[in-house]
């Protein structure tokens, strides 16, 4: 971490000193992460899953589920294709069962997505560049549902484990405004200047993201993994 990360994130993030101020338009405060780490909410409704996909070697595929507003558990795995993806996430679905799963479908996600959509899960693709709903105050989809995540902080909505990998991700967002519309920095951008990508991070946004986005849920599946 103290190669990848700013010294005042490694301070807030291993040291536990929370006073240290980072410089840089971050969207979560560190004292948001810190407190729902701390917090106990419980496990009350619908679980609901995010999933982002790697899409680079040293990226990590990232599984979260949540009941209401505690995340349950969290799962991640990297250097795999597709097909063991799609066979992994499968037979995570079978045992946690969500309602509704929320799946990175950029790029190779496609190639996860489709097949768990074929077997009948029930599964909803997300393309964050997209177009966003408030396309006034958001420059992207992206941007739109990492404001959500970010509110929950806020306003102490949300129970997450105590793991350094998501806290650290949750931290180094950055964001700008284009067109006086929000814009969240892209992954492109953070490895290009000496940053992880925030696979952790991204699959909690996909996670909590609100269900007017639309839900088409299928018939109980009939499982071939």
């Amino acid at each position: 971490m103290r190669q990848v990360y700013p010294e005042a994130m490694v301070k807030r993030l291993l040291e536990g000193d929370w006073d240290i101020e980072m410089e840089g338009n971050y969207l979560i405060p560190y004292k948001d992460i810190r407190d729902a780490i701390n917090r106990d909410l419980p496990a009350e409704g619908d679980k609901v899953a995010g999933l982002d996909i790697a899409r680079y070697g040293s990226d990590e595929t990232v599984f979260i589920l949540r009941q209401g507003k505690k995340v349950l558990h969290i799962e991640s795995w990297a250097q795999q294709d597709t097909v063991y993806s799609a066979g992994r996430t499968a037979r995570l679905l079978r045992v946690h069962k969500p309602v509704v799963t929320y799946v990175d479908s950029i790029g190779v996600g496609a190639g996860v997505f489709d097949p768990l959509k074929n077997e009948g899960f029930s599964v909803v693709e997300i393309n964050v560049g997209e177009k966003a709903l408030d396309s006034e105050q958001y420059f992207n989809r992206r941007a739109e549902y990492y404001n959500l995540l970010a509110k929950r902080f806020q306003d102490g909505e949300i129970d997450i484990p105590d793991d350094g990998r998501l806290a650290s991700h949750l931290a180094g967002i950055k964001y700008k405004y284009r067109d006086t519309k929000l814009l969240i920095e892209s992954k492109e951008i953070m490895r290009k200047h000496g940053g992880k990508s925030p696979d952790y991070a991204d699959a909690l946004m996909l996670a909590f993201i609100d269900s007017k986005v639309g839900i088409k849920r299928r018939k109980t599946p009939v499982w071939r993994w």
